[in-house]
């Protein structure tokens, strides 16, 4: 408590109870029993109104006046002003394909009568509808003859890091609004990896591999999914199938320009931008520390903002390199130590 706060709780006392300071005033925080402003009242309807709400509901007192009934609180599948009527939305199993039904709070509460129940969807449904529809999918081969994969680990990959991302067409540096990541741990690069994911709109995917004791933060990126104007029906199809193919590596764009270019300020460097897809026929993608850059057909270069540090955290020791599941689920994390 602050002087201010510890001077006003100074000039009332409350009998049977507490100050609480609230913007420059106070409120007495009564103990059961006791109510009015400065708690010297006795409820004598207390224990009339601790037995309003029913069993295995939590009692809150309203404390100002004699005559108020109490909040109660209500357990699952009991609603109402003292929690005597049952209700589950859950049990006409609303959720299909083996998902699992959540009823929620008291339905009142809510302003969309749609949410009485959260249904947790079974792998490869969509939680935008009762689980009913299908999500799409993204099957993803590793072409591991070919790809420059390097880890002590013979079979898996520590980490794999999908960016679903609607890639901007405008001037550099336009933003865009950063969709979905989704993170997947010990992945073992010779079989197939199915990425699930739900109507999203997006442009490009791409795959970022983390080897472990790889030493540049960014770790590796593919290109895997490119939608143009012939083929853009693809993102209506319920899967894809892709491939992580060497020709499709991104590199950091200080592999591609000289020395001389990587010291200047970063923007004259994107001045040079231009250059690596005019003089690598061959290049589909590079990226610095703020953009992402394609290759076009006629070998132009179509850069747009991307946020690397957006998926970084800081739960790993010794200068170990901390990647985390999207802002849903920040837990999900896994380090890669140097």
């Amino acid at each position: 408590m602050n002087a201010l706060n510890k001077h006003i709780c100074q000039k009332v006392r409350c009998n049977h109870g507490f100050c609480v300071p609230y913007a420059n005033s106070m409120n007495c925080k009564c103990s059961d029993g006791w109510i009015g402003e400065l708690c010297n009242e006795v409820d004598k309807l207390y224990e009339q109104k601790t037995k309003m709400c029913s069993k295995n509901s939590i009692y809150i007192n309203r404390q100002r006046s004699k005559s108020s009934l109490p909040i109660c609180i209500c357990p699952l599948n009991m609603i109402g002003s003292f929690c005597n009527v049952k209700f589950n939305a859950c049990s006409e199993n609303p959720c299909h394909n083996n998902a699992t039904c959540l009823p929620l709070t008291d339905i009142s509460t809510h302003k969309d009568s749609d949410k009485q129940y959260a249904c947790i969807c079974q792998e490869g449904y969509t939680s935008d509808s009762s689980c009913e529809e299908k999500s799409r999918r993204i099957n993803i081969m590793f072409d591991y003859d070919n790809v420059s994969i390097s880890t002590s680990n013979i079979d898996k990959m520590p980490a794999v890091v999908i960016h679903f991302v609607p890639a901007t067409t405008g001037p550099l540096g336009s933003l865009h609004e950063y969709n979905k990541r989704e993170l997947y741990q010990n992945i073992n690069y010779k079989q197939m990896l199915t990425v699930f994911y739900e109507s999203t709109a997006f442009d490009v995917v791409y795959l970022q591999m983390f080897p472990d004791r790889i030493s540049n933060p960014y770790g590796l990126y593919y290109l895997i999914v490119l939608l143009n104007a012939t083929n853009r029906q693809w993102i209506n199809d319920l899967i894809l199938n892709t491939t992580v193919v060497q020709q499709n590596y991104c590199p950091n764009v200080q592999e591609i320009l000289n020395s001389t270019v990587m010291k200047f300020s970063r923007l004259r460097r994107i001045k040079y931008y231009q250059k690596p897809c005019r003089e690598n026929i061959d290049l589909v993608c590079f990226y610095d520390e703020q953009y992402f850059c394609l290759c076009d057909q006629t070998h132009d270069s179509e850069c747009f903002y991307f946020d690397h540090n957006i998926q970084k955290c800081a739960y790993c020791e010794n200068d170990g390199i901390c990647i985390n599941d999207n802002e849903k689920n920040p837990l999900n994390y896994v380090c890669i130590c140097p």
